[in-house]
């Protein structure tokens, strides 16, 4: 009998300690380690061929989709990124909100005639357009809630009211279905400057010492990335073809699947609510359009999948692919040596990163991909999911 744990997530894992070749001097990200505390997986005990029967998995044939990388996605790409480095001027010209300004305000809502202070805010910075202001202001109070217009075109030092009603079931019960009256005063105008993409910029804030080189190395980085993407797509593709084909000779016990459940939303819960600001529940669900019962019955077939092919195909994983490994993440990551990287990972996850890697790998060579451009409506809605 083989103790099983779903490892779903170990390699995405992976991409949170890379950073941009490109850029450097930039304040280091906080992770989520001491945000979220490390709750036990239990593995779930099984045979793998009591449950599963290996189908077809060579001479497969996959299609998938990838992205070409433009100059428009070079000087978006670009953009993004002097965005990071955008400074604020106050306007001394003229004394009226324009839209896509920056203002300083300070907002006051009265309840039932009285300053209510936890719905009121001083010196709040904020943008003046793209429906920004009535997103902050007016959040939870539905489409009804309607202030950027009134703000946009009023005077410096002036004052905007806009009246409105909480709804019944506001989250709030002590403000819910009673009326509010809102008072917002503009303290100061100003306008964003993206800094100029010259070679000073260039020199200070990359590893490049041209425009024209940080241009090269911005489409290499983009390249690669829909190269990974690909690579990620096709190996999706692949496993879900040799999961189905392979047959469930009898159903995993309801504890099994429980114990299963127990174990992905452990194994996601940061990646839900650290990045997506969700339920693990809802996001398993919608991430891969299942109940948490079925979920947890094809990842646990694909366990079982995935033991017969490392012993069908002979993978193993010495101490010297470990070590490797370790000096490989130490590298990429700038670390001092490879005892900082076994601080990140144990011996058990780099085990299942590497087999896992290497059977795919091994996978990929019995499979025919045919390759097709991304269509622009994926592209975008790619990046809307991101």
């Amino acid at each position: 009998m083989k103790k099983f744990m779903t490892a779903a997530v170990l390699m995405a894992a992976m991409c949170i300690f890379a950073g941009c070749a490109t850029s450097k001097d930039k304040p280091a990200e906080a992770t989520t380690e001491d945000i979220y505390a490390q709750e036990e997986i239990t593995p779930v005990e099984m045979t793998a061929s009591e449950f599963v029967e290996l189908g077809k998995y060579k001479g497969l044939s996959i299609t998938v989709e990838k992205t070409e990388v433009t100059e428009a996605d070079v000087e978006e790409e670009i953009e993004s990124y002097l965005q990071g480095y955008v400074d604020y001027k106050e306007v001394k010209d003229r004394d009226t909100v324009k839209e896509g300004d920056y203002l300083s305000i300070d907002y006051t809502c009265k309840v039932d005639g009285k300053k209510n202070e936890e719905y009121s805010d001083e010196d709040a910075e904020m943008k003046a357009g793209g429906g920004e202001m009535n997103e902050y202001l007016g959040s939870g109070l539905g489409d009804d809630f309607e202030v950027e217009s009134k703000v946009i075109g009023a005077k410096l030092g002036s004052t905007v009211t806009t009246e409105f009603t909480f709804p019944k079931d506001y989250e709030d019960e002590s403000v819910a279905g009673k009326k509010c009256t809102m008072e917002i005063t503009i303290n100061s105008i100003s306008t964003e400057v993206i800094p100029e993409l010259n070679d000073d910029f260039i020199k200070e804030y990359t590893d490049c010492k041209t425009v024209d080189e940080y241009r090269k190395e911005v489409r290499k980085s983009l390249e690669e990335q829909a190269e990974d993407e690909f690579d990620a797509s096709s190996r999706e593709e692949l496993w879900n073809q040799i999961v189905e084909n392979a047959k469930l000779k009898k159903d995993f016990t309801k504890e099994m699947i429980d114990q299963e459940i127990d174990n992905l939303k452990i194994q996601n819960k940061e990646i839900a609510e650290f990045y997506f600001g969700m339920d693990v529940e809802e996001y398993l669900t919608e991430s891969t359009g299942m109940t948490l019962e079925k979920y947890a019955e094809f990842s646990l077939k694909g366990q079982c999948v995935q033991s017969l092919l490392e012993e069908a195909e002979k993978i193993t994983v010495t101490d010297e692919d470990i070590q490797e490994e370790y000096k490989t993440i130490a590298d990429e990551n700038e670390m001092d040596n490879i005892e900082d990287a076994k601080e990140v990972y144990t011996e058990d996850e780099l085990h299942s990163m590497i087999i896992s890697r290497k059977l795919f790998d091994k996978l990929m060579t019995y499979t025919d991909v045919k390759t097709v451009p991304a269509s622009k409506e994926d592209i975008e809605e790619v990046e809307v999911e991101e």
